[in-house]
């Protein structure tokens, strides 16, 4: 496997420490996640198209850890993960005769992502390298904004923005589809 993709893939729920804790699952053709912001400001899912690298689900509750082990080893790694009595409870990273373990989390500890259920008209649509119709000011955190832009970097990508407070930014890439919704800072 290469790292830099797994990066980014982290990188895409991550938000730069934004979100710390997320449930990863796979399916057949593609490794996915749903996350939460810290100050539940932002809500999303990221999907990787990639052959899964594990079955089930995995626990991230410390993605801090996780990146820097992954900064100490090279692009090409390896990547087994244990499980015990239908549970996945560690993931081994391999780079040549370094080998890593990160314990994962029970899921169970892994904050929930709501869902979002009734999602309001939007009033505006833009490309993100485009251009808005006029709008009542409503504000939403530039530096969650930032985060999810600088994550998705090379993508392309949709900003909706409803007038309700909600604002959901779709990306499609090669590898990638993330998913996020904003919510409106309230004064």
């Amino acid at each position: 496997m290469e790292k830099s993709k797994l990066q980014s893939f982290i990188n895409r729920y991550y938000l730069a420490g934004n979100c710390e804790a997320v449930t990863v699952k796979a399916n057949e053709e593609s490794v996915n996640c749903e996350l939460i912001d810290i100050d539940q400001t932002v809500v999303g899912k990221v999907k990787w198209k990639t052959d899964p690298f594990m079955q089930g689900e995995l626990g991230i509750n410390h993605t801090g850890a996780l990146t820097k082990m992954l900064s100490a080893v090279g692009e090409k790694i390896d990547i087994e993960v244990n499980e015990s009595q239908g549970k996945n409870y560690a993931m081994k990273i391999k780079e040549g005769s370094t080998t890593m373990t990160f314990m994962l989390a029970d899921t169970s500890v892994i904050p929930a992502v709501p869902a979002i259920n009734a999602e309001p008209d939007d009033n505006v649509t833009f490309e993100i390298d485009g251009t808005a119709n006029d709008l009542d000011a409503i504000c939403f955190s530039a530096d969650k904004l930032k985060e999810v832009l600088t994550a998705n970097k090379g993508d392309k990508g949709t900003m909706h923005i409803s007038s309700n407070g909600l604002a959901r930014i779709d990306f499609t890439g090669t590898d990638f589809e993330s998913n996020y919704w904003l919510v409106q800072l309230q004064n």
